[in-house]
């Protein structure tokens, strides 16, 4: 899976990978208070922007020219 992840951060590295996993983090393991007027502002906005761009990706065969 890290090497599948690391692929997709290399080709897209516009998209914000690393603040998504900090926030996943920060939520899973409950690191001090969360603010969540800007929780409910982050997954209202910049989750679904990153969810279509995630999904816009071409699957990892579509990539590398595997054409099944």
């Amino acid at each position: 899976m890290t090497a599948l992840y690391d692929e997709l951060r290399t080709r897209r590295s516009d998209l914000p990978f690393r603040q998504a996993r900090a926030l996943r983090n920060i939520i899973a393991h409950d690191y001090g208070d969360i603010d969540h007027d800007l929780l409910r502002e982050t997954m209202s906005t910049s989750v679904p922007q990153f969810a279509e761009a995630l999904a816009a990706i071409p699957s990892r065969g579509e990539y590398q020219g595997d054409v099944r």
